[in-house]
């Protein structure tokens, strides 16, 4: 009967175009729990079922751009795989030889490490999110409205307050808040402000941008207007409907370079499948050693859209990986870059041969239900040194099929430090406003009758320091009880890039 239904979720799957490692196997290791602080002092009694989940469910200058910001405080050892299914992916010419280390790396050779998922060279991973920080137990609020630009605090009622911001501490509120300002007699909606992130010790890369907004007349296209990024000295603009799309293209405000993304679906996202999630992601589309800075500038009609919400990700490369940045690329350079990214993904699963190279880390218990407002931290290890590359969050709703239960928030934290703080469960997987599908980044969609997956690929690591992965969940006040299943997937590093 398990077959059976197996065989039935697989067609399913496959119906919906989800391949290789959106179906998962039931782990062999251990995800260790823990109640929300207020449960432990209200002497909630425990809830967890543990148990195997069947296998049947699883599967410009930048000074124009620089206006005063505000302050920011400073196992098991898994098959090695043939070459054969790497051989699309991976290149002989993408070697970090010692000989490098001393040597700007081309154009060509960044692109090809960042398409060698086994490649492990991104050192650190931000998200700036729309994340709603605070008690916020229906988590429904994680969108900006015009007002919260300026304010970065929203009042409702005293168990429902919402702080907007980035670099989450350890109370759960943000050290930085997003700004505005003005530019060439545009405002500038910053969603990575100037100097945000102040020091870094290797190149950063933007290689995600997901923009969620309203559909029109009150949202869409319009109502992002411009594109605005700035980065060691260069400031580059371009209309968001002209940049967020298939081979869509983004200038310098002085016309000299021209960057422009691939016309392909493992990169581009598109809107009009996905419920409204605007942007790409997996590729880099910016590279910078220092001042990086990304804002939009709203409807030409003047103001923000009247909601939105967003992940924009940057990437720190390891600081042994030395390559030009966007400012000292040429237009040849740029463009080399871009067709090879082209060229390897073309006619490519970029999902299912990432999943073919990823293995589970290890977890403590299978599953877990909770109550209203209760909180679980599932925590995961891996050998030090492998690149983190998936996250898939399983949820069943106990009694309910309300879509507000969609508004947990997958939280996760790499090696101590908060990575994603989430923005809804569906937006987790790259959909918008509860529509079901797959685009670059994973999938959302319902499983069994009363069941929903949200998959998120890191295709670009990063890579785990200390080997440790935290996921925490908060389960929504909707009035029902669900059960959850996280699997954390890793790919072990090719050794041989950096010999």
């Amino acid at each position: 009967m398990a077959q059976m239904r197996r065989r039935k979720l697989i067609g399913t799957l496959m119906t919906l175009g989800m391949l290789g490692g959106l179906l998962a196997c039931v782990p062999r290791s251990s995800i260790s729990t823990r109640r929300s602080l207020q449960l432990r002092a209200n002497g909630a009694a425990p809830m967890m079922q543990p148990g195997s989940i069947p296998a049947d469910r699883r599967s410009g200058s930048t000074a124009l751009l620089m206006p005063p910001a505000p302050p920011v405080t400073p196992s098991r050892t898994p098959p090695t795989p043939r070459p054969s299914e790497l051989s699309d992916l991976v290149s002989d010419k993408h070697r970090l030889r010692s000989t490098f280390r001393d040597t700007i790396l081309s154009s060509l050779d960044l692109a090809r490490l960042l398409l060698n998922p086994r490649a492990a060279i991104v050192a650190r991973t931000r998200f700036f999110t729309s994340t709603c920080f605070g008690p916020n137990p229906l988590q429904r609020e994680d969108f900006l409205q015009p007002l919260d630009w300026w304010v970065s605090k929203r009042e409702k009622k005293p168990d429902n307050s919402c702080v907007f911001g980035f670099d989450p501490e350890a109370n759960g509120l943000p050290k930085g808040s997003y700004a505005v300002a003005s530019y060439d007699g545009l405002p500038l909606y910053y969603i990575v402000p100037p100097q945000a992130i102040a020091k870094p010790r290797g190149r950063l890369v933007l290689s995600e941008a997901s923009l969620i907004v309203d559909p029109a007349p009150y949202g869409g296209w319009e109502s992002l207007g411009f594109v605005v990024m700035a980065a060691d000295g260069v400031v580059y603009k371009g209309w968001a409907a002209d940049v967020f799309r298939p081979g869509g293209m983004i200038t310098s405000v002085d016309g000299t370079k021209t960057i422009r993304l691939p016309s392909d679906e493992n990169v581009i996202f598109k809107p009009l499948d996905n419920g409204g999630n605007y942007g790409f992601g997996g590729f880099p589309l910016i590279i910078a050693e220092k001042d990086f800075a990304f804002a939009f500038t709203g409807s030409p009609a003047g103001g923000p859209p009247p909601r939105i919400y967003f992940a924009v990700r940057v990437d720190e490369l390891d600081p042994r990986v030395i390559v030009k940045t966007t400012a000292q690329m040429s237009n040849q350079d740029l463009a080399e870059m871009t067709r090879e990214f082209e060229q390897r993904l073309d006619g490519i699963d970029r999902i299912a041969k990432i999943a073919k190279l990823e293995h589970d880390a290890p977890v403590a218990i299978p599953e877990i239900s909770l109550l209203p407002k209760e909180e679980a931290t599932f925590e995961f290890s891996s050998p030090p040194g492998t690149i983190l590359s998936s996250v898939h969050v399983f949820m069943w709703p106990r009694n309910s099929q309300s879509k507000e239960i969609l508004e947990m928030n997958p939280n996760i934290q790499v090696d101590g430090q908060i990575m994603y703080p989430g923005t809804g469960f569906e937006d987790f997987g790259g959909q918008a406003f509860y529509s079901t599908g797959r685009n670059p980044l994973g999938a959302f969609f319902p499983i069994d009758s009363d069941g929903y997956l949200a998959a998120r690929y890191l295709v670009h690591g990063p890579v785990l320091q200390e080997g440790k992965v935290r996921v925490r969940l908060k389960n929504p006040d909707v009035g029902t009880a669900i059960k959850l299943y996280i699997e954390v997937k890793v790919i072990d590093p090719d050794p041989t890039v950096w010999k």
